[in-house]
């Protein structure tokens, strides 16, 4: 079940950002729909349920606190990579990005369990 619910926003997501007519819409100036957008949910998503599952069966730790640790260490790590991009690329700090990671990994700490 939590697959398809997965499967369905990703197409609800598609579906907007596909449409030729439709005025980009921004998030802190940037386009929230790019495929940087796209990138930085799904690898979130997946690094929280990586997190998730490792914490919880290999380290045998409670299902409440996985989902708490995984949710934190995905938006610690988002912020770890905005800050390498700032400093070392010289490429600028996104805040969109940001905002991104988090959307994929709440929505993994909603459905993930």
């Amino acid at each position: 079940m939590k697959f398809f619910i997965i499967l369905l926003v990703l197409i609800a997501i598609c579906s907007y950002s596909f449409r030729l007519d439709a005025e980009p819409l921004k998030l802190f100036n940037e386009p929230l729909f790019a495929h940087d957008s796209y990138s930085h949910f799904l690898s979130s998503a997946f690094i929280y349920c990586w997190q998730y599952e490792t914490l919880k069966n290999a380290a045998h730790v409670e299902s409440g606190t996985s989902m708490i640790c995984a949710f934190s260490l995905t938006g610690f790590y988002g912020i770890l990579k905005e800050i390498f991009d700032d400093k070392v690329k010289k490429q600028h700090f996104s805040y969109k990005d940001i905002a991104c990671n988090m959307a994929g990994s709440l929505m993994m700490f909603l459905i993930w369990k």
